[in-house]
């Protein structure tokens, strides 16, 4: 937080929006804050609190959308219509813009730090030896999300610098907006590692453990590509999210990125073999080599393809970190994935959405077919599964 604070306006200049030193300078609040508060939270999900984690979080968001809908949706509205009143004169300040952005949530983040202080642990010492196992444990995996931060924004930042002036910020826009549409997809890996890292630590020494861990992935890619479906089966309601109908020219690369969060999806499933078999540095190994096929693809395919060189990139590299950790795990703690099963769902699910896109129908016959094609989808994955969802659940 110190350097980011002290370099800010550098930070700002390398990323060419030298105006907005300040929403750097709150963006670096943001993560630190958000890093600060991991630790208290990592701690209740330790101690199975999964209803005090959520109201924390959800405190957080309602923040964040309280704030969001006064000052974006009431106060800057009103402002930018020539109307006005003496509430907004008194809390809004127009020359902050798109920095209200970053402040409401650097305000939103500081609630929830200040809501964790009570259940802070209390300092008692140093304890040399642990904080040195930590540090052998956590390096490697502070440079695999270093890495993973590359191969998660990198597209954006190089798509800037690679177009011309006359045409990137138009591209990044249409590119980031459409981007937000595989968030589905995003929520649900989220929200799956939250439960599922505790849960392969506390199962790892049972006897089936292997079994038990290659059935979750069969699962989650079902659960994966289910959510792909909704979204590309019905992507002409979904694109209205997108206020904006100059960015729905983008809605190409939509498919592209969704296919890329399940293989990033899948690889974060099988991180626990290195993670159990206490390999931190293959995750940051693999992260970086994933890191370096994000930059190379990004500076060969954005110049001729723009933001779809982006979304290929980006696709490819997750799809190689997949099956770089899947090889690698074999060797030295080998799960017996259904490969072929993932394959089926993943192939099924894509086939099935290319299929309705041929068939030419509109209204009620169209939303008909998609519903059905993707109630086939869910019935299947259903038959296959329900047979090792009754073990999980016991």
């Amino acid at each position: 937080m110190l350097l980011g604070g002290l370099f800010s306006q550098q930070l700002a200049d390398g990323l060419h929006f030298s105006a907005y030193a300040s929403s750097v300078l709150m963006l670096v609040g943001i993560i630190g804050i958000d890093a600060i508060t991991a630790i208290p939270m990592a701690r209740l999900r330790q101690e199975g609190r999964p209803w005090k984690y959520a109201a924390i979080n959800l405190l957080s968001v309602g923040v964040n959308i309280g704030l969001s809908l006064f000052f974006l949706l009431y106060c800057m509205k009103r402002y930018n219509m020539g109307e006005s009143n003496a509430l907004i004169d008194a809390v809004y300040d127009p020359s902050l813009g798109v920095g209200y952005v970053f402040a409401i949530n650097l305000v939103s983040t500081a609630v929830k730090l200040l809501v964790l202080l009570p259940s802070w642990p209390r300092f008692g010492g140093l304890n040399k030896e642990l904080l040195r196992a930590m540090f052998a444990f956590g390096a490697p995996l502070m440079i695999a999300g270093l890495a993973g931060m590359v191969n998660e924004t990198a597209d954006r930042v190089i798509l800037k610098y690679l177009l011309p002036a006359d045409v990137a910020d138009s591209e990044l826009g249409i590119y980031g907006a459409c981007y937000k549409l595989a968030v589905l997809i995003t929520l649900f890996i989220q929200a799956f590692r939250m439960g599922a890292e505790p849960f392969f630590f506390s199962h790892a020494k049972e006897k089936n453990s292997k079994e038990t861990f290659a059935r979750i992935m069969n699962i989650f890619v079902a659960v994966c590509m289910s959510a792909f479906l909704v979204v590309m089966l019905f992507l002409d309601l979904f694109k209205w999210f997108i206020p904006n109908p100059a960015y729905h020219v983008g809605l190409r690369v939509v498919p592209i990125l969704m296919l890329a969060n399940v293989f990033l999806g899948i690889y974060y499933n099988q991180s626990v073999w290195y993670k159990l078999t206490d390999r931190p540095r293959v995750g940051s190994t693999i992260s970086i080599i994933g890191a370096g096929i994000t930059i190379v693809l990004l500076f060969a395919l954005i110049p001729a393809m723009g933001y779809m060189g982006a979304a290929w990139a980006t696709f490819i590299c997750y799809a190689c970190m997949a099956a770089i950790s899947y090889v690698w795990g074999q060797k030295h703690y080998p799960i017996p994935y259904n490969v072929s099963r993932i394959l089926l769902y993943m192939a099924g699910a894509v086939l099935l959405w290319w299929g309705c896109e041929q068939l030419a129908l509109e209204g009620a016959a169209n939303y008909a077919m998609r519903s059905t094609a993707l109630l086939i989808f869910l019935a299947a994955a259903w038959k296959l599964e329900k047979d090792v969802l009754r073990p999980l659940r016991a």
